[in-house]
């Protein structure tokens, strides 16, 4: 298995779904299918 998954939302929804604030915002990822573990994807991340 080489590890690969899956980002299904994009990134305007996740902005919705987790409320986020930051200048991320603006970011206009599209769902993609086929991730590697080499690749760069957004990452949401909880700091408390």
């Amino acid at each position: 298995m080489c590890g690969r998954f899956t980002q299904f939302m994009p990134w305007s929804e996740l902005v919705k779904l987790y409320r986020l604030t930051e200048p991320y915002i603006g970011r206009n990822t599209p769902p993609r299918y086929d991730i590697a573990p080499t690749q760069t994807v957004p990452l949401v991340r909880f700091h408390s």
